[in-house]
This record gives C-alpha cells, sequence and structure tokens, in this order.
C-alpha cells in the first residue's frame, strides 16, 4: 500500500471543516488508494468494512487514516479532530523513521562494504597478475571459486537479515504483536546431536561441538511474528482516547474499535468488550490481552473518577518512547552483530579468493 502524503490528509482535512460527510470527504483527495476508496464507500460499502480491510499499522499509510474516519462516522462528529490525530501520528512517525535510517545507514553501509571486499581484493589481484585466471581452470580452483561465492552470499544474505531485524525492532516492541516463542530445547537438541556425532566420528571432536553447538542455537532460536499486527497498540490508545473523548461508553468504544481493526487484534477487542457487558472489572477484563496496560490505566482513571483522555495520552508517549527505545538500541548492537558473518563468513571468503591463487602462480613461477 502507498504512503499518504500530507497534502491529501491537509485536503481531506479542509473538506471536513466546511461540513462535508468522512467518506465524501475522501474525493478530494489526489492518493490513489483514497480515490478507490471514495469510490467503493459511494457504492454503498459501509466506510468501517473498508478501513478493516486497509490492514496495515504503518502511520504512512492509508490505514490510520481509514480507521479514524469510519469512527468519527460512527460517533457522528470529531472527523476534524481525527484528522489532527493522524496528522500528529505520522509527524512522530517521520521523525522516528529518519532518526532510526540515519543511524541504521552506517549498519547498512559496512554490512555492504564487507560483503564487497572479496570481490574487490580478487579483482584488484587479477589486474595486477592476469596469469592467475589460469588457476580456475585447475579442478583446486573451480572449487575455491565455489567455496569464495557460497560465502560470500551467506555473509551478504546474514549481513542483510541482521539490519532488517534492527529495522523492525521498534515493532516487534509493540504489546500487541504475538510474544516470541522461547528457546525450544527440544529442536535446538534434535539437530545438534546427529551434528555432533557426524562432527566427531568424520572430523574431530571439537569441530563436532563447535558444529553442534551453532546448529543447535539456530534451530531452537526463537520465532519472529510472520507479520506485524493489523493495528498497532498506539494507534488503538488514541482512536479509544477520541472514542472516550466523545462520550462513547468503553464497551461500545471497544466495539467500534473491532469493527474497523482487522484479526487478531480485533479478535482480543471484542473479547475484551463482552467480559466488561458481563460485568468484569475493567483491569480483569484487559487480562491475557496485549492491552493490559490500557485496563490498567483505564481501571485508575475510573477508581479516582477522572477523566482518562489524559491518562492514555501519557500512555501512548510511553508506548512511543519504548518503540523509539527498542529500535534504537537494536541498531547500535547491529553494529556489533556484524561482526559474526565477517568472521566466520567474509574473512574467509577473501582468504579463499587471495591466497590460493596467490600460492598457485608463486609455485607455478
Amino acid at each position: 500500500m502507498s504512503d499518504v502524503s500530507t497534502t491529501d490528509l491537509l485536503r481531506v482535512r479542509a473538506a471536513l471543516s466546511v461540513g462535508m460527510p468522512p467518506a465524501e470527504s475522501l474525493r478530494s483527495a489526489t492518493d490513489a488508494t483514497l480515490q478507490a476508496t471514495a469510490r467503493v464507500v459511494g457504492l454503498g460499502q459501509p466506510l468501517a468494512a473498508v478501513a478493516r480491510e486497509h490492514a496495515d499499522p504503518s502511520a504512512l499509510s492509508a490505514g490510520p487514516l481509514l480507521r479514524a474516519l469510519a469512527l468519527a462516522q460512527r460517533c457522528g462528529h470529531g472527523a476534524v479532530d481525527a484528522i489532527d490525530l493522524v496528522l500528529r501520528t505520522r509527524h512522530d512517525a517521520l521523525v522516528d523513521h529518519h532518526r532510526l535510517r540515519a543511524r541504521a545507514a552506517q549498519a547498512t553501509g559496512t554490512a555492504r562494504l564487507l560483503t564487497l571486499l572479496p570481490a574487490f581484493a580478487w579483482g584488484l589481484m587479477m589486474a595486477v597478475d592476469p596469469a592467475a585466471l589460469r588457476f580456475y581452470l585447475q579442478p583446486v580452483g573451480m572449487a575455491c571459486a565455489a567455496v569464495t561465492v557460497v560465502l560470500g552470499v551467506a555473509a551478504h544474505v546474514w549481513s542483510r537479515r541482521l539490519v532488517r531485524r534492527a529495522a523492525h525492532a521498534g515493532l516487534l516492541a509493540d504489546p500487541l504483536v504475538a510474544a516470541v516463542a522461547a528457546f525450544d530445547r527440544g529442536r535446538a537438541l534434535a539437530v545438534a546431536a546427529p551434528v555432533l556425532i557426524a562432527g566427531t566420528v568424520a572430523i574431530h571432536p571439537l569441530v563436532g561441538l563447535v558444529a553442534a553447538g551453532a546448529a543447535g542455537a539456530w534451530a531452537g532460536r526463537p520465532r519472529e511474528p510472520s507479520q506485524p499486527p493489523s493495528c498497532g497498540a498506539l494507534e488503538i490508545v488514541a482512536l479509544l482516547r477520541m472514542l472516550l473523548g466523545a462520550g462513547t461508553a468503553l464497551p461500545g468504544a471497544l466495539a467500534h474499535l473491532a469493527d474497523v481493526t482487522g484479526d487478531p487484534v480485533a479478535d482480543q477487542l471484542r473479547l475484551i468488550a463482552r467480559r466488561l457487558r458481563a460485568g468484569t472489572g475493567i483491569e480483569r477484563a484487559f487480562v491475557g490481552t496485549g492491552l493490559v496496560e490500557i485496563g490498567s490505566v483505564l481501571a485508575i482513571t475510573e477508581q479516582w473518577g477522572v477523566s482518562a483522555a489524559p491518562s492514555l495520552h501519557q500512555l501512548g508517549e510511553a508506548l512511543r518512547a519504548r518503540q523509539r527505545a527498542a529500535a534504537e538500541t537494536a541498531a547500535e548492537r547491529v553494529q556489533l552483530a556484524l561482526v559474526f558473518p565477517t568472521t566466520l563468513l567474509t574473512l574467509p571468503a577473501f582468504v579463499v579468493a587471495v591466497v590460493p591463487p596467490l600460492v598457485w602462480t608463486a609455485v607455478a613461477a
């Protein structure tokens, strides 16, 4: 899904300011996604259903705008406030994105440089001594070339994976992201045992032990969620604050949120709403979901009879700070993590690419 520009958001806000309905205001935008949404809504499809189909947690996409407008349409007012909410969220997301991109730029450049180092060294050596190319006509030379390519590609893939995981660290800190499974000792043992036996018998016990440890650590590593939630906890807090500020009761507000978000977030919201309607206390109703912190904040505000909006605003700021800190920490740590593909793959590729041709050329001379 393409990003929605700030200009289009301001166009929609201007249309709402003069009294245009939320669904009709989308026609004022030039973005293709928003125009298509306006046409679909004009044909009779509810705006909430369209928003539910845009299951994208990115603050720069059309998803947050459509969800905010759908909820404003449900409430009957607050559409301009919804646009202001989207604009503020978008501004904060852009600031975080550019900051983290600058921090990760050095790591990305380092990964590319280390990946290209063996190829550069080989090209320089061939330029100095073209006769060394005859080395690759020998069986040993072909094997060295194959090993160099395999090690170089593996180092590139590993490095890119490390950088990509660092870029997604902030999203993985979202409470609504499915909890990462613990280290699987059974799977690690099942993979490490045959590797240990094969390495001990075929090569050396120490080699088998090291290989088994590496294979077990890789096999039993915690699994990351396959995809992010359709709507992040930060957006849930902001939309809930908007609904409660408009006078909507908490069970109804959660039901409205469930109607505009996709699964599995919608399932959690509906579960909480059912518990509240059944008479469960606010804090207990949120237990077992990714929104426990929201339940604690709302329980405190109900206990003391104060407005929930300021407390939810502070909770949103805390969630954003937590995600920003996780992303910045990952961006800093990726520099250290790149030592492993460099030591285990890039340096051996460099040695295999440079040393055997030099030795063969010297012996042939």
